[in-house]
């Protein structure tokens, strides 16, 4: 008599029915894995869009609510100028103004930082590399 344990034919077909069957469900997995995350993503893009919508409406109310609070503060200064004296007329001139004046310097301040989207530094080197191939 051999050691080795002898395989039966039942027990042969036996382990190969498991064998087909686990190479069936291998497949099936990879399908079911593919679909929940399919479905995760989509779920996630969803919860994005909700986001980015509520952010955005959230965004409006904001810039809103600091307008009329700057046009408050615009009403009280000009108030307060005619309170000391000023005719209304004035007042909403030199309110008009100050306002003009910030907007200026604001620009400005935009236009200067705008240059550096050019990337300008990077522009001459590469241009200086071209130069010298």
């Amino acid at each position: 008599m051999s050691a080795e344990p002898r395989v039966s034919a039942a027990d042969e077909r036996l382990s190969n029915d498991d064998a087909g069957a686990a190479a069936d469900a291998v497949p099936s997995a990879a399908v079911r894995l593919l679909r929940d995350i399919v479905e995760l993503a989509a779920a996630e893009l969803r919860l994005a869009a909700l986001s980015g919508v509520t952010m955005l409406m959230l965004v409006i109310v904001a810039a809103l609510m600091l307008v009329m609070a700057w046009a408050y503060v615009a009403a009280v200064a000009a108030y307060g100028l005619v309170a000391v004296g000023w005719p209304w007329p004035a007042a909403g001139l030199a309110i008009a103004a100050a306002h003009l004046l910030a907007a200026y310097l604001l620009l400005r301040a935009v236009v200067r930082m705008s240059r550096s989207l050019t990337l300008p530094e990077l522009r001459k080197a590469v241009l200086r590399s071209e130069e010298r191939t």
